[in-house]
C-alpha cells in the first residue's frame, strides 16, 4: 500500500519551499530560509532555482549546500 499523498517527501519539500519563498519576501536576507529554498530546489530537481538562491548565501553556506545538492545530482559552484 502506498503512503498518503500528504506524506510524500516531494510534496512536503514543495510546501516547505513555497512557505520559505513567501517568508523571504519579508526577510530577503534570512540565511536559514535561503538554505531551505536551495535544499528543497535540489530535492525537487530544480537546478535553476537552486543556483539563483545559492548565489545569495554566505560563502560557508554555499559550500555546505553545494555538497548537499550534489547528493541529488545538482552541481553548484562551491563559492
Amino acid at each position: 500500500m502506498l503512503p498518503p499523498l500528504a506524506s510524500s517527501p516531494w510534496l512536503v519539500a514543495a510546501r516547505a519551499e513555497a512557505l520559505a519563498l513567501e517568508l523571504l519576501r519579508a526577510d530577503p536576507a534570512n540565511n536559514r530560509l535561503l538554505r531551505l529554498v536551495v535544499s528543497t530546489a535540489c530535492v525537487l530537481g530544480d537546478p535553476a532555482r537552486a543556483r539563483e538562491f545559492h548565489a545569495r548565501l554566505s560563502p560557508r553556506d554555499r559550500t555546505e549546500m553545494t555538497v548537499r545538492c550534489a547528493r541529488y545530482g545538482i552541481e553548484l559552484p562551491p563559492e
